[in-house]
């Protein structure tokens, strides 16, 4: 019988595609590949087949099936005896070549294990098999199809052997983690690379918001210094922004609000490459391309820093230091968490939002499509990023919810959270359905803290407001007490004081948050002037 590497690995691929089949699989198949992927697409290529290979492997050998309840190669059926032993032996981890001659001999990284490997690959001391080893003959182990080989990757085998000791991580890496540190990463960051925007023409777009809007207080370059001077996060900077604009002015508060993150995300990933810039060359040196470019990803990248270190002449522990970094050395207690960059943002929401849209037929110019694609953005754009469905809060789909409230036509508020909520709950239910993920608990706490007060909020929000415009700054105010038609508030600047609306307090309740200016009045005392929002008491913290 055929026990060759390419009849074993056709095996767990075609196992792969008969699970897909399967109804109870095929979702799990689906979730299984954005755990691995990342949510990020395929190289295009040999480079896609080769991470379709290593996918099947991880997926039949390695990961417990929720739905099977174990290891799909345990419990399918189908396979020779001989095959599924073959497959079960197999071992997948980084492979360093420590001898070619006589024969070709490679130390497992993560065990420290050594193999015979028989392949017909031209190989090197010091080269890097990264992927999987399928049984061969006398005790000898040959290479998966899909397994890369990383040239000169001695340096890169030690920084992970560091970081595996640091980690306390006494075993092989899986396939997955492998996939993760080695590939994926790099995939990720070169996508972040290509869609970055230069301060200046971000900085140009600011200027055009604020002229369009009619706001003459405030100037792009005044914001891109603060915002690159905000090193603790962006919200210190586009709080007051906003809510200096938000009453004052008509400018697009979405669009701004936007454009002030990606100028704080440029600036920070710009201070970073420049702490990382390598010290100037003393001379410039010839440089080797020794890379196999096949093995593509973060590996290929690793080896190319170290050299070109080397030919510079640079501080050997520096260099390693900076090539930890790149493997994503979590243990550095001195490393910003906030400079890691975007290559750690795939997470599954916008592989799930993508393949909702495309299952409802769902294009670009749709409302829901429109809707999701917002909030996939608001989601990728906080301070810590909520990438991952399950792990989002009830209160972020409140904030998402309560961006579209308060960015609205006054009369208009409710049907446009209404629209919002509706796009989300699709979603939501489609997500629990298809993909098994529990939902329903955050989607109901988020239609209990904004959806049904919505009518309410929006009487008591139209009957507060004045129609004389006001100059004074907008205070968040919590409701205290109401009693016969008056209201009392209070304010972090203000002093308990009631107010008499028997219109709007039918509407009101005990901790509702009132967004308006308040004046002086020598009759009154402190009375609102102006525009008035009134907000759920779920929104405290999201205003704080």
């Amino acid at each position: 019988m055929d026990l060759g590497p390419e009849r074993l690995l056709r095996t767990v691929v075609d196992l792969v595609a008969e699970a897909t089949t399967d109804s109870g699989l095929h979702g799990e198949v689906l979730r299984a590949q954005r755990e691995f992927f990342g949510g990020s697409e395929l190289p295009p290529g040999p480079a896609q087949e080769l991470a379709r290979g290593r996918f099947c492997e991880w997926f039949v050998l390695e990961r417990e099936s929720e739905h099977l309840g174990a290891r799909p190669i345990d419990v399918l059926g189908g396979v020779p005896d001989a095959v599924r032993r073959a497959l079960r032996d197999s071992v997948c981890s980084l492979f360093l070549v420590e001898q070619c001659s006589p024969y070709v001999r490679v130390r497992d990284v993560g065990s420290n294990e050594t193999h015979e490997l028989q392949t017909d690959a031209t190989l090197d001391v010091g080269d890097l098999v990264v992927g999987r080893l399928y049984p061969g003959e006398a005790d000898a182990v040959l290479p998966s199809p899909s397994a890369a080989i990383l040239r000169e990757g001695t340096q890169v085998a030690a920084a992970l052997q560091r970081d595996l000791e640091r980690a306390g991580i006494g075993r092989r890496l899986t396939q997955a983690e492998i996939e993760a540190v080695l590939f994926r990463n790099a995939a990720e960051l070169q996508a972040t690379q290509a869609r970055r925007v230069p301060p200046e023409r971000l900085e140009a777009r600011l200027d055009s918001l604020l002229r369009a809007g009619g706001d003459r207080a405030h100037s792009a370059a005044t914001i891109s210094e603060a915002l690159e001077a905000a090193a603790s996060g962006p919200g210190q900077v586009i709080g007051p922004v906003l809510d200096a604009l938000a009453f004052d002015t008509s400018v697009d508060l979405e669009a701004m609000r936007t454009a002030m993150l990606e100028l704080w995300n440029e600036h920070r990933l710009r201070a970073l490459e420049r702490s990382r810039e390598p010290a100037p060359r003393q001379a410039e040196a010839p440089r080797r391309t020794v890379i196999d470019r096949d093995a593509r990803g973060l590996g290929a990248t690793i080896a190319d820093r170290i050299e070109q270190g080397l030919a510079a002449h640079e501080d050997i522990e520096e260099l390693f230091a900076d090539v930890e970094g790149m493997l994503g050395d979590e243990s550095d207690e001195d490393e910003d968490p906030a400079d890691e960059g975007a290559g750690a943002l795939a997470g599954d929401l916008d592989a799930l939002v993508q393949e909702f849209s495309w299952e409802r037929s769902l294009d670009a110019d749709s409302a829901t499509g429109q809707i999701l694609a917002e909030f996939v953005e608001h989601q990728t754009q906080l301070p810590v990023p909520g990438v991952y469905l399950e792990a989002i809060p009830a209160r972020e789909l409140v904030s998402f919810l309560l961006r579209a409230y308060l960015t609205a036509a006054p009369d208009q508020r409710s049907d446009a959270v209404r629209t919002r909520f509706a796009a989300l709950a699709a979603f939501y239910v489609w997500a629990e359905e298809t993909q098994m993920y529990e939902l329903a608990s955050t989607l109901a706490e988020c239609r209990v803290a904004i959806v049904e007060p919505l009518e309410r909020l929006q009487r008591a929000s139209l009957a507060l407001s004045q129609a004389a415009a006001t100059a004074q700054r907008p205070r968040v105010l919590r409701v205290q007490r109401i009693e016969a038609g008056e209201v009392e508030v209070v304010g972090s600047e203000t002093m308990p004081t009631w107010l008499d609306v028997p219109e709007a307090a039918v509407d009101l309740r005990v901790d509702d948050l009132l967004l308006a200016a308040m004046t002086a009045d020598r009759q009154k005392g402190l009375v609102l002037q102006g525009p008035v929002v009134v907000l759920p008491a779920a929104a405290a913290d999201l205003l704080e």
